[in-house]
This record gives structure tokens, sequence and C-alpha cells, in this order.
């Protein structure tokens, strides 16, 4: 027999059994291979979670999924390649052509662009509403709506919405729920509390926290939406990396340390950007110069490490970015390097409720003591006072 031959059809016992490996174990391979000629022929009833293709995952995907249902409190979670893929098929999953869906005016940026440029072009109805305007979302209401998206806070302007009147809205309409908790991640916030159908994380963020992988995850309640989900992972081809699995593994045994100390360290440099002379507003729920104060204290256990502020003059605005040294320019959060992030205007000129006309700059805080991220700020920005 020849060496080839032999690698592929010699399979002894390799002791994998008696391997008890303390990490989480990687499991690669797109081919599930089955004991006998039944087993086979019935590999649909495995699902939604057992293993009949690769692409609906391994036992490591497995094990993130149930770590992330545990921190959720939530039935059923399915990992995704991205928090963008996780909010494509929630709304694949929950809407057709002709049915219509509420979501908040400051949502996700791509997350937009996917609602106008595509889900409109299939027939599918779409209302932007102020997200803090609960009133607004029940007026809203079509014979047609089937869901109702949640995003708090919201993105770059921080809006924070009363999830728990919604889900009761949606409940009385016999509607659906979801909602995007990237921002707070299961650690600050917990929306299945207050009557949410499905939560959407960006795992790329807090929850990895290392800058490394992009994933996502959709948790839910309900054992049907799960199903539906699963399966449309499957025909959509939504595969996640084993490897990224076990990374984010890896990143969740240190994530309350890290949430602790950038929470910390956000809030010491959110109250000092509050009294510096060249900073115009600071855009954090957790303030109490915000006007969601009152409900992020009720939604919210922590002080999120993400925030965005606007200068009263901007005329030498690209002098500040590129003066400070220990924030790298770059658009995510959730790191353990503190990043920085510029919005103009015009990137915002789609919203319909925002009354904004200043650039935002967005912070994320990483785990670099405060004092020195204050330091950096406070030289960048008494250049250009």
């Amino acid at each position: 027999m020849s060496f080839n031959q032999k690698v592929i059809t010699v399979q002894k016992n390799n002791g994998a059994d008696l391997f008890k490996s303390l990490a989480t174990p990687v499991y690669r391979g797109s081919t599930i291979v089955f004991d006998d000629f039944d087993s086979f022929e019935e590999r649909k009833k495995r699902q939604p979670d057992g293993f009949s293709y690769g692409i609906t995952g391994s036992p490591t995907h497995r094990q993130l999924e149930n770590l992330i249902s545990d921190l959720e409190g939530s039935q059923n979670t399915v990992v995704l390649p991205s928090g963008q893929a996780a909010l494509v098929l929630v709304l694949m999953s929950t809407l057709k052509g002709g049915d219509h869906v509420i979501v908040p005016d400051s949502c996700y940026g791509p997350l937009r662009e996917f609602l106008t440029q595509h889900l409109e072009k299939l027939s599918i109805d779409i209302t932007f509403c102020p997200p803090r305007n609960t009133t607004f979302i029940e007026q809203s209401i079509r014979e047609n709506t089937r869901l109702i998206l949640m995003e708090s806070p919201c993105s770059l302007t921080m809006e924070v919405q009363d999830i728990e009147k919604v889900a009761e809205i949606a409940r009385r309409h016999n509607l659906l729920t979801a909602i995007d908790n990237s921002w707070g991640g299961p650690l600050l916030s917990r929306p299945f509390r207050f009557g949410v159908d499905y939560v959407v994380e960006a795992v790329s963020k807090m929850m990895n926290g290392h800058s490394d992988v992009l994933l996502g995850s959709i948790s839910s309640a309900d054992d049907g939406h799960h199903a539906k989900l699963r399966s449309l992972q499957d025909i959509m081809g939504m595969y996640v990396s084993p490897d990224d699995c076990f990374l984010a593994i890896r990143g969740l045994e240190t994530y309350s340390l890290r949430q602790e100390k950038q929470s910390r360290s956000s809030e010491v440099i959110s109250r000092w950007l509050e009294k510096h002379p060249a900073i115009a507003s600071v855009y954090h729920p957790g303030l109490e110069s915000s006007e969601d104060y009152r409900l992020y204290k009720k939604y919210f256990k922590g002080f999120g490490s993400v925030f965005s502020f606007t200068l009263k003059d901007e005329k030498r605005l690209g002098e500040f970015f590129d003066s400070l040294t220990r924030f790298r320019i770059g658009a995510s959060y959730g790191g353990t390097k503190s990043l920085i992030a510029y919005y103009s205007p015009e990137s915002l000129s789609s919203r319909i409720y925002h009354e904004g006309t200043c650039s935002l700059i967005r912070l994320s805080i990483g785990l670099e003591e405060s004092q020195l991220l204050i330091d950096d700020l406070a030289y960048a920005l008494n250049k250009i006072i």
C-alpha cells in the first residue's frame, strides 16, 4: 500500500478519548461521517443543534453558543460570521414580502443600508422611528407589521430605548421584538428579562475583546425561532470558523475582568471630558447629564466603555486626531486597545430625526491606565483650543 493510500484509508485510534484537554478542543471539519445507512438517512433529524454537516457547527461552536446562552439567560444561541450577519439573519427569518418592520432611526449604519437598499426591493416596508419615542413606535404599527427592532443604546448618538415598554407594545399587537445588544453586552444588559424575543450581539466586540475575530450571535427564547435560524444559517451558508469560536471562548474567560476595568476607565474619562473647555457635549447615557440616565439605570448594570463627544470648534479636527499617540484611529470598539473614530455630519444625514450639525467623535476605552489616556486627550485637545 502506498504512503498516500495509507494516509487516506488507515484510521487508527489516536487516543483522543484519553486526552482530556483543559482548553476547549477545536473541531475542524466540513464533512461528518455516519456509522450506518439509517443514521445517514435520518441525519436531518439531528437539527437544529445536532451534527449533520459542518456548516451548522461542531462541538467547538456549541460550546461557544452554550456559554453565550448562559450569559444572556436564553434557551438557544446561533453563532454567525459577524454582528451584521446576525442582524440580517434575524430579519430574513422573521420577514417576508409585504411585511412591515419598525427600526430606530439611529440604528447601526450597515443595517440601515441593508434595509433600504435590499429589503425594500423585496417589498418589505420600513419605518424609522425616533428611538426614545415609544408612542411613535406604537402609532407606526400597521396590519402588516411583523417585527420591532431595537438598538440600545443606539449607534453613535447613544439614545436608550425603553425596552420593556416596547416589548409590552409588541406583545399587545402580537409582534416579535429583537434588539442589538452589542454596546452593553450580556454583562451590562440582559434584555430577555424584559420580554424581548431575539438578542443580537457583535461577539467581535467586548465578548471576544481582542480585535482579532469577526463573530456575531443570535439568542432566542423560543425553540421554534431557534430552529428557523439554524435552518437559515445552513441555507445561507453563514459558516463560522471553529478557530474563531475558540478565540471567542478564550476571550469570554476574561470578559468580566476586562469589562470592569474598561467601564471604570470610561467613567473617569467621560467625566473628565465633560469639564474640558474644548468639549461641547459628551454622549454617554450613564452620565447624570444625559436625558437617558433614568432609563440607563433601569436597563444597564455598570458603565459602558464606548461613548461619543463633540468639539466646540472643529476647524483643527485633523490636528486633534493626529496629535493622539495612545488612541488608535479605527472604527470598532470593545478591544483591549483604545480607539477613536470620526463621523462627519454627512455620514449621519440619512437619519430622519437627527438634529445635530456637528461631527461626532467616538471613543472605545481599552485596558490602558485611564490617566495615560486622559493625558493623551488633554495634549491633543489643548493643541486646538
